[in-house]
């Protein structure tokens, strides 16, 4: 093409696949969750982030194996995360919903007697959800404390 010239170039892109997800923490999806998806075999990523429901779509997957990683600033993956193999071209390889769960959360207090004011041994203490749910149990230590 000469200078100041014009024309076009044809491009021929071939057939992919597409791996689809979701992203959740109890039950609602997660935003901006990074997920890549590594070919096991040459390392190259395919990258993209969640959408305002958790959901993903990664395009572009060739034939391969593929291991996914996932990352939000935060938050860990409760489980293991799936490996998946594209063995056929311009299929959607659905993966089961990735939970995660919130990090360096916790809940801490200290249990004492009202009327001395001293920490109370081994007190029973429990966290239960809005439904009665029991999450999370502790018992106190010699100060109270949990």
């Amino acid at each position: 093409m000469s200078s100041g010239g014009s024309g076009f170039v044809e491009l021929v892109l071939n057939e992919a696949s597409k791996i689809i997800g979701t992203i959740s923490y109890n039950n609602s999806g997660v935003s901006g969750v990074s997920v890549s998806a590594e070919n096991i075999n040459t390392g190259a990523l395919v990258s993209i982030f969640s959408t305002d429901d958790g959901g993903f779509e990664i395009p572009g997957m060739q034939i391969g194996n593929y291991n996914l990683i996932v990352f939000k600033e935060g938050y860990s993956v409760i489980g293991t995360l799936p490996s998946i193999s594209i063995t056929n071209l311009g299929i959607d390889y659905n993966v089961d919903s990735i939970e995660m769960t919130f990090v360096n959360n916790s809940l801490s207090g200290n249990v004492i007697n009202m009327e001395s004011g001293i920490g109370i041994l081994d007190a029973d203490i429990f966290l239960f959800d809005e439904n009665g749910t029991e999450l999370a149990n502790s018992i106190s230590d010699a100060g109270g404390g949990f």
